[in-house]
């Protein structure tokens, strides 16, 4: 889990572009450069269901990611709706990483995490030892069973 994390973190750093407008005020055009490691970054992500209709959207923008060059023009509304998605993207991902990092403990070289059941040891005071019977397991599932990432 932890190198999903820093894939992603890593990922994540590289969705930006630069972005000015361009002619008079009444055209609405925005011309956007330093894109391009932007749209690898996509194409990286594309595979993570969770992000799959940001991605959707960003992809069906052909100017951009048809075009070879470093500098594409589009209209404002466009900018604005793929803006809104690169935020979106950024968001899910920083969400992703944050729980990641609340529920997985910190890891280190060759370890291995496992989460085992809650139980429960009651003693008979006379023999003042456990027996095996005196083990109880939890009643819920989610606390039984193993976690191993």
């Amino acid at each position: 889990m932890r190198l999903f994390v820093d894939y992603i973190r890593s990922r994540v750093k590289n969705l930006k572009w630069v972005s000015k407008a361009v002619g008079n005020a009444h055209n609405n055009l925005i011309e956007i450069s330093g894109y391009l490691p932007m749209i690898e970054v996509i194409n990286d992500l594309e595979e993570f269901d969770f992000l799959y209709p940001e991605i959707k959207f960003l992809k069906e923008i052909t100017q951009m990611f048809d075009s070879k060059t470093s500098t594409v023009i589009i209209g404002r509304d466009t900018f604005n709706l793929c803006e809104s998605h690169l935020k979106r993207v950024h968001l899910k991902c920083k969400a992703v990483i944050e729980a990641i990092d609340q529920v997985m403990p910190e890891q280190k070289m060759n370890s291995i995490s496992v989460k085992l059941p809650q139980l429960r040891l009651e003693f008979d005071s006379k023999n003042a030892k456990p027996e095996a019977a005196d083990f109880q397991y939890p009643q819920s599932k989610r606390d039984s069973g193993f976690l191993i990432s």
